[in-house]
């Protein structure tokens, strides 16, 4: 007889997120929350008995979610609005990494942790889920805007920055000292990396999908936008970049293609609500109260401190775009 078990866990993880979103949606609180509740409730550290037995199929599942959700948010912000915000973005990106390292390593000094752990700390608190973010504006309806193209462009700097600094890290580990060499060399690669996919995706995926729309197929359109959108992922993958990195820029990429952008854009729709419920209800499922507890002191301190330097940090992203905003009403007029 088969192994019906990926079915069973599908099935139980589906199912959760659909009374989770029904919950939410009576409640009126972002369906966000209810997923990850949901993946607490079915996962291995709620019940004597977890209904789902498999969390590494899930957890795959929700590098899916990852993929269709970076996907549609680079579909949206082009790269003309990243030209657009990129120079602002890229100043308060700096200053937000550096002040949220600058705290982490204030904090892990009070709770009396070593100089490697304060240096984690701080680049654990640094970067923002773009993930989280997308989903947050899309329930809101603020995904369009002036502020909202601020706010992504601003997350993917820190994404980029995120890279160097776990480059850094990486040599702290090992070796007890900061490899300047290494970290260059990764943001090297992750430059040709982005520059490879912009310039050849430029090239060629506006003609290749215009070619594939004279096909007035929807199936095969939805199938080759896809096969360019794992590809990058994968490739993103293997050069230990992130798959959402990848997702996002050649989504970025098909967003330049004339016409087949939006049908794309629509065709992905149903697939990014399935595959990006799944991923925040894995999230749930990887919380485990017991470890919380032990560390429930630690964990309301830099909860609170990541709380207050963000949104001081939000706080100049909303007066810098309103800045920006009255510069150009000016230079339009």
């Amino acid at each position: 007889m088969q192994d019906l078990t990926f079915l069973q866990n599908l099935a139980v993880v589906m199912m959760a997120a659909a009374l989770a979103a029904i919950i939410c949606d009576r409640l009126r609180v972002p369906r966000l929350l209810g997923f990850i509740g949901a993946g607490f409730v079915i996962g291995p550290h709620a019940l004597p008995i977890p209904l789902v037995a498999d969390e590494t199929t899930i957890r795959t599942l929700g590098d899916l979610g990852i993929i269709f959700l970076m996907l549609s948010l680079g579909i949206d912000f082009n790269l003309r609005k990243m030209r657009r915000v990129g120079l602002p973005a890229l100043l308060v990106a700096l200053l937000d990494v550096g002040v949220m390292v600058w705290l982490g390593w204030m904090v892990g000094g009070a709770l009396g942790w070593g100089r490697l752990e304060r240096i984690f700390l701080g680049v654990m608190i640094c970067d923002s889920s773009t993930a989280v973010l997308a989903r947050l504006m899309g329930e809101s309806g603020r995904a369009g805007g002036r502020f909202a193209e601020f706010v992504v462009g601003l997350n993917v700097v820190e994404d980029f920055l995120t890279v160097a600094l776990i480059a850094m890290l990486n040599g702290l580990a090992i070796g007890g000292q900061m490899d300047t060499g290494a970290m260059m060399l990764r943001m090297g690669q992750l430059g040709v990396f982005l520059v490879a996919v912009i310039i050849f995706g430029l090239l060629a995926v506006p003609p290749f999908l215009k070619y594939v729309t004279r096909f007035r197929s929807d199936e095969t359109l939805l199938l080759s936008a896809l096969g360019l959108v794992f590809m990058t992922a994968y490739a993103a993958f293997r050069l230990q970049f992130s798959l959402a990195m990848g997702a996002f820029a050649i989504g970025s990429v098909i967003a330049e293609a004339p016409r087949a952008h939006r049908a794309i854009a629509t065709l992905v729709t149903p697939l990014r609500h399935m595959f990006v419920a799944v991923f925040f209800v894995s999230i749930g499922m990887m919380v485990a109260p017991l470890v919380l507890m032990s560390y429930a002191g630690d964990v309301l301190i830099v909860t609170a401190v990541v709380l207050l330097g963000k949104f001081a940090i939000c706080t100049v992203d909303r007066k810098s775009t309103r800045l920006n905003s009255s510069h150009a009403n000016i230079s339009y007029a």
